[in-house]
């Protein structure tokens, strides 16, 4: 387990949708999902093994399997872990921020929560997550974000999600969090 680990969610039918999204957003952050000077997309089998693909590869194992993890690329020896899993309409898809440096991981942060705000305005956000600790990553994001279950512990270190979802959340939340207000989006922050 990853102790760094971001996620966003967002409601999506279409492996290749959510490949599309992420392939046309990440670039702005220096990232490219092909290995530097090829056409190989590295994707990382159950024990973290790399075999060489390609995008379409990606979207027929992500359309069988439902999860996939792969490799993003800053340069030929700086990568960012990334895995996403498909369930009952929505995509969840998680960076594993460990071993990035604070500007990488300031670039990356902010293209997704940019990717996170063009969703919300499509109305079609589900949550944008940051966890320094990684501790929330074992949460069940799904039934948390669709209102089936509550979380069980601390909020992570940041969580924007609709003003519905933050609502509850707070509600049922016993650790102290702040909470910021845009728009039909809230902010929730950990106290620390």
């Amino acid at each position: 387990m990853s102790d760094r680990w971001s996620m966003l969610a967002f409601r999506c039918d279409s492996p290749d949708y959510a490949l599309s999204l992420l392939s046309e957003s990440l670039p702005s952050a220096g990232l490219c999902l092909e290995f530097p000077g090829t056409r190989i997309v590295k994707i990382l089998n159950e024990i973290g093994e790399q075999q060489d693909g390609t995008r379409n590869d990606l979207v027929r194992l992500l359309q069988a399997r439902h999860a996939l993890t792969f490799q993003w690329w800053w340069n030929e020896s700086e990568d960012v872990c990334c895995g996403i899993r498909l369930a009952s309409g929505a995509a969840f898809v998680e960076f594993f921020l460990d071993g990035l440096d604070d500007a990488q991981e300031e670039r990356l942060l902010s293209c997704i929560r940019g990717v996170y705000d063009s969703l919300a305005e499509q109305q079609i956000a589900l949550g944008f997550v940051v966890d320094d600790q990684g501790d929330s990553q074992l949460y069940d994001w799904y039934g948390i974000l669709a209102g089936q279950h509550l979380v069980s512990g601390e909020l992570p270190d940041i969580a924007v999600v609709p003003r519905k979802t933050g609502e509850r959340l707070l509600a049922h939340s016993p650790f102290p969090v702040s909470v910021q207000e845009e728009g039909e989006q809230l902010v929730l922050r950990r106290n620390t």
